[in-house]
């Protein structure tokens, strides 16, 4: 019996209804939507997928798109490039890693997010 068990069951019901409400917000024009789709199913489990398979079939697109093309495109960019343009250890770190990740979901190359990496910081520098 896995630990925690219990506690997944329970508050799994919830769970598939917040992705689902948070799927069915996405617009499919949106260029960021498979962005938005992996922020959402990121941590998700199989048996949420066939859950949200089965009582959400309206969300099937998005839902094959993770399964098949979404869950295996990992950032290309790591903690070392991150360190080495002086990012210190910490939120900003994980937050710079968020944003390589969502270039990652969207088809981006590794210069892009590198790009999009030094935009953010770029942002972060001139709202402070």
């Amino acid at each position: 019996i896995r630990s925690n068990g219990l506690k997944l069951w329970i508050s799994t019901p919830a769970h598939i209804q917040k992705m689902a409400q948070a799927l069915s917000n996405i617009e499919i024009s949106n260029p960021e939507v498979y962005t938005q789709t992996g922020l959402i199913l990121q941590r998700s489990t199989l048996l949420q997928w066939l859950l949200i398979e089965i009582n959400h079939p309206e969300l099937l697109e998005l839902l094959h798109w993770w399964i098949d093309i979404g869950r295996h495109r990992n950032r290309v960019t790591t903690g070392t490039d991150l360190l080495t343009l002086n990012v210190a250890k910490g939120p900003m770190m994980a937050e710079l890693l968020q944003v390589a990740q969502n270039v990652a979901w969207s088809g981006g190359t590794a210069e892009s997010e590198k790009v999009a990496i030094q935009s953010h910081i770029q942002r972060r520098k001139t709202s402070s």
